[in-house]
This record gives C-alpha cells, sequence and structure tokens, in this order.
C-alpha cells in the first residue's frame, strides 16, 4: 500500500503515492486535529484513492498493447535480423513469459518474402497470446508489425549495403 502518515510544517498528511504508466500520482490529505471517526474516514479515503491507482497499474500492465510494444513504441516479440555467416535476411520471433524464452523462431526473408515472414511470424504471436484471427486488434496490430518491421528492414539494409 502507498499510503503513508506524514508530518510537514507542523501539519500532519496522509500520503497517498503511486507510479502508474511512467506517471507519479501524489496526493496528500491532511488530517491534522483530526481524531476517531473523521480521521478514519480519512484513512478510508486514502485507502480508496490508492486501491483506484493500483487498479489503473493493474489494468495498464495487462493491456493489449502492452504485450505486443514496449512503453516506448518499440515492437515485441519479432525482430528483423540482418544476415550472418550461415543464413540471409530473416525474421526472427522470441517469446519471453516471467523472462523466460518460451519459443523462438526464425523464417528467411529470401524463401518466404518480408511481408509473409512478418505475417506468419505475427500468427504465432497472436495465436501464443489469443488474440482471434478475425478481430479488430488483430488486423491492428498486423499493420502496425507489418509497417515498423518493413521500415526497419530498409534502415538495416540500407546500413548493411553502406558497409
Amino acid at each position: 500500500m502507498s499510503v503513508v502518515y506524514r508530518e510537514l510544517d507542523g501539519r500532519e498528511y496522509l500520503h497517498v503515492h503511486r507510479k502508474v504508466n511512467k506517471e507519479e500520482f501524489n496526493r496528500f490529505i491532511n488530517v491534522t486535529g483530526l481524531l476517531g471517526k473523521e480521521l478514519a474516514l480519512k484513512k478510508y479515503e486514502a485507502k480508496q484513492l490508492d486501491n483506484e491507482l493500483a487498479a489503473k497499474q493493474i489494468s495498464s500492465n495487462n493491456s493489449l498493447m502492452s504485450m505486443f510494444c514496449h512503453p516506448d513504441g518499440k515492437l515485441k516479440h519479432i525482430i528483423i535480423v540482418p544476415p550472418q555467416k550461415k543464413s540471409g535476411w530473416a525474421v526472427k520471433c522470441v517469446i519471453n513469459k516471467k523472462k523466460r524464452v518460451v519459443f523462438v523462431k526464425s523464417l528467411s526473408i529470401a524463401k518466404h518474402s518480408l511481408d509473409k515472414a512478418i505475417c506468419m511470424m505475427f500468427d504465432l504471436v497472436a495465436a501464443f497470446f489469443e488474440v482471434p484471427k478475425k478481430s479488430v486488434n488483430y488486423s491492428v496490430l498486423l499493420a502496425l508489425y507489418t509497417s515498423q518491421l518493413n521500415e526497419r528492414y530498409i534502415e538495416l539494409k540500407k546500413e548493411y549495403d553502406s558497409k
């Protein structure tokens, strides 16, 4: 719980503090001179506020976008891999759950084409996270992955060709 009793400048406060989606919430509830029921009511108010913020924090952590994107906007799970000694350009999928790798797969761009490889990998990721194929979320996320990974491929290809 993030409710703490504080004394500042001779006054007494209940300090409600919680960080939600990289945004800090601070609320000071003045309890100077309160006793009995009034103090209990202010404590209850502070706990309710803390519970509301905790619920926002939990719901944002479990959101669909947080499963597929980092808070800075980068995509999770699927990346473009430049040519290695034994293989050419590839689309690689790595799924981590609770800081453990649970799935790894790579598809050759030369064999499948870039868009098809991205689509095939996204199908695997969507199935893993139980996103229905015929949903709007699936379509939007697929379009996001396709556009961002195509752009990333072009960037990496330019860098690779200039070496």
